[in-house]
């Protein structure tokens, strides 16, 4: 029996079945990156929110290839992070969700400026993708950053990113994803 949620369900689900890989300089494609990313996640105990901002923080990412495919080419879009969160907002997920989602670009430029050993384990990759999000934060911007409700989250949701980017392995179960997805939709 299909309820109302299927068909945002499978809207967010497809955008993943169709991603191609990415042309981030990484070894890895997008959906592997995010797959892993939502793994550390659960093996971390993580609530469904996080677990699915975990799988969803590159969505954005998606959304661009899905509408023009050779825009990502490079290190990704500029903004992709908000082109995520408001799509998610758009699917009737809630602000926290997306607030996550938008924030953990933000927590990469933080934790460059704010600890030495994350900045030199970055990939050449990652370096070039940090400079096109505006590079490490600046004191102010990252004592303002820390006032944010959902720092020690951002923070956390950008570590398992970071670990995931050379991180190998299969993809997340998609039918554990659907029902974290129905639970949080549900919930908002």
């Amino acid at each position: 029996m299909e309820t109302a949620l299927d068909p945002v369900v499978e809207e967010v689900l497809d955008l993943y079945r169709t991603s191609g890989p990415a042309c981030s300089g990484d070894p890895i494609s997008l959906l592997e990156h995010m797959s892993h990313t939502a793994q550390l996640a659960i093996a971390d105990g993580a609530c469904n929110e996080m677990v699915l901002a975990a799988f969803f923080h590159d969505i954005g990412q998606l959304c661009v290839m899905r509408r023009q495919p050779n825009e990502l080419c490079g290190y990704g879009r500029k903004n992709y992070e908000k082109i995520g969160a408001d799509f998610l907002r758009r699917r009737g997920f809630g602000e926290r969700l997306a607030r996550l989602v938008e924030g953990h670009v933000q927590a990469n430029r933080y934790l460059s400026f704010s600890c030495c050993e994350y900045y030199s384990n970055l990939s050449e990759a990652g370096r070039n993708t940090l400079e096109c999000q505006g590079g490490p934060m600046s004191r102010g911007e990252a004592r303002a950053f820390e006032q944010d409700p959902l720092f020690q989250q951002y923070v956390l949701l950008r570590r398992w990113d970071a670990q995931a980017a050379s991180t190998r392995g299969g993809l997340v179960d998609w039918e554990e994803l659907r029902r974290r997805i129905e639970i949080v939709l549900q919930n908002d």
